[in-house]
């Protein structure tokens, strides 16, 4: 009977490590869902936020603009200083895309090794459940 009973609880315990793989991979899994939402996240404050930036850029030039023509600056020293602020401001809103794109690309990265681990973790419970399964029948035919 004591051998029967040591049997079942080597078929427990393997069952118990392959239900812990089986969350763990699960978990990994949420996790990585939850890393490519923050992705998507990422993304949408970027185009929001390089939205806004142009939309501040449009001011701060028609802002320029009126100063400029009030000064009395010269038409070419007028257009080279446009330029130059239409260039700043346009490097402005590309580095926010790029911010956000940077962000996003780390949080699926961070989503495939977090699937990754999850399907190395459940691989592991597969192996330590038949290393169990191994140990434990192999104690039980040599008392049996």
């Amino acid at each position: 009977m004591g051998t029967e009973l040591a049997l079942a609880g080597v078929f427990l315990t393997a069952f118990g490590q392959y239900q812990a793989g089986k969350q763990d991979q699960e978990v990994a899994n949420r996790n990585a869902h939850i890393a490519e939402q923050q992705a998507s996240a990422a993304r949408t404050k970027a185009a929001f936020d390089e939205l806004q930036q142009k939309k501040e850029a449009k001011k701060f030039k028609g802002t320029q603009r009126t100063r400029i023509a009030k000064s009395g600056v010269t038409a070419e020293s007028f257009t080279d200083v446009l330029m130059e602020t239409s260039r700043e401001l346009e490097l402005d809103a590309l580095a926010i895309r790029y911010g956000g794109d940077l962000a996003a690309s780390q949080k699926i990265n961070e989503a495939d090794a977090l699937r990754y681990g999850g399907k190395q973790v459940r691989t592991a419970s597969y192996i330590n459940m038949g290393s169990t399964l191994l140990k434990g029948i192999g104690s039980y035919k040599r008392t049996a």
